[in-house]
């Protein structure tokens, strides 16, 4: 049977699920800071921190927060998923915004960390082979 500390768990993941659900109307709406606490409140729980940090990221990108944007796609890079080619478009657009952001070297890390999983993805390789001869000052 469930203990209590299964209950509080299970509280908490339904909590979580709904918040990212409410934020994801938020945003549907052009609730940009209400959609933003949400997606806030869902990242504190494991199952739904991918999601949510995900979610995060790509609202922050669209507004030009790429500062904030990073930070996020870092958080969702960094949490637990059942399948790691999930995380593959985040690798990807962190990339991106660390190369707009002129953070070369980080976005080269991140670029080889995803072509490491997978052979190609995207454009990454070409992405790389830029960013590599701009790294060498060519």
């Amino acid at each position: 049977g469930w203990d209590f500390a299964d209950m509080l768990a299970h509280r908490d993941r339904m909590v979580a699920e709904q918040q990212l659900a409410a934020g994801r109307v938020f945003l549907a709406a052009g609730l940009v800071a209400e959609a933003a606490r949400a997606f806030e409140r869902a990242s504190q729980a494991p199952r739904s921190r991918f999601a949510a940090a995900q979610a995060l990221a790509e609202l922050h990108r669209s507004r030009g927060q790429l500062v904030d944007a990073v930070s996020w796609y870092e958080q969702a890079a960094a949490a637990p998923v059942p399948d790691a080619a999930v995380k593959r478009p985040v690798l990807y657009d962190l990339a991106e915004s660390l190369e707009s952001l002129g953070e070369t070297d980080r976005a080269l890390g991140v670029l080889l960390d995803l072509l490491s999983q997978v052979e190609d993805y995207r454009d990454a390789r070409a992405r790389l082979d830029r960013l590599l001869r701009v790294d060498a000052g060519g």
